[in-house]
């Protein structure tokens, strides 16, 4: 093996509103125990490369959303989760906080041309961020949901809503690998959605990680 690329996460960046690929690894990671995990898993990378001489690359995708995505309602996530439960007649859709944290969420094969991109440039020894680049609301995402599948809806301000803001920086994967997202938040969603119709049951398929051995 030549090349390898590794996909690690948003989560392995401490908390910030902007996630800047020159932060590093300055801090604790605001997801402490993946977080940890993604970090140690990128020095691994760099020492394979050491050891074998292996051409490495790394990449931090944040909220990837798409066709094929885990709608299993027990731990889907924020998008999945909400087409899951439009899907089973929620009426109205109950969203927890008063929708204005924001959050940067990019279509799967964006994201999978920006992986591709970056283990054909290489990362420069580093990491570059995959995302959307643009920040949305959790009542945008909604409202745009909404113009693909019409749906009653209200905002439970009781709940929280997570942390305020949450956006990808990605000049670095622009500038490195030539990495441009395409697929506006309505598009993706349309996409998706389609595909959820066809497959409902698909996540049924899949290796529940969340599940005890056994159980």
């Amino acid at each position: 093996m030549k090349k390898l690329v590794y996909t690690s996460s948003i989560g392995a960046y401490s908390a910030a509103e902007i996630f800047e690929e020159t932060m590093g690894e300055v801090g604790n990671p605001m997801d402490m125990y993946p977080g940890w995990a993604k970090r140690m898993a990128e020095l691994q990378i760099r020492a394979y490369a050491e050891e074998y001489g292996v051409e490495w690359s790394v990449v931090r995708p944040c909220n990837v959303y798409g066709p094929g995505d885990n709608f299993d309602p027990n731990n889907a996530m924020v998008i999945p989760s909400l087409m899951m439960r439009i899907s089973n007649g929620e009426n109205p859709l109950r969203v927890w906080g008063d929708g204005s944290a924001v959050r940067d969420f990019a279509f799967s094969r964006d994201v999978a041309l920006g992986t591709i991109q970056a283990l054909m440039h290489g990362t420069r020894g580093s990491f570059i961020n995959l995302g959307s680049g643009v920040g949305h609301s959790i009542k945008e995402l909604v409202e745009t949901l909404n113009q693909v599948v019409p749906f009653k809806y209200e905002f439970d301000v009781t709940k929280s809503g997570g942390f305020p803001h949450r956006v990808m920086n990605i000049d670095r994967a622009r500038e490195w690998v030539g990495y441009e997202p395409q697929t506006s938040l309505l598009e993706g969603l349309s996409e998706t959605w389609d595909w959820f119709q066809k497959n409902k049951d698909e996540y049924l398929l899949k290796k529940n990680y969340f599940k005890a051995p056994g159980a």
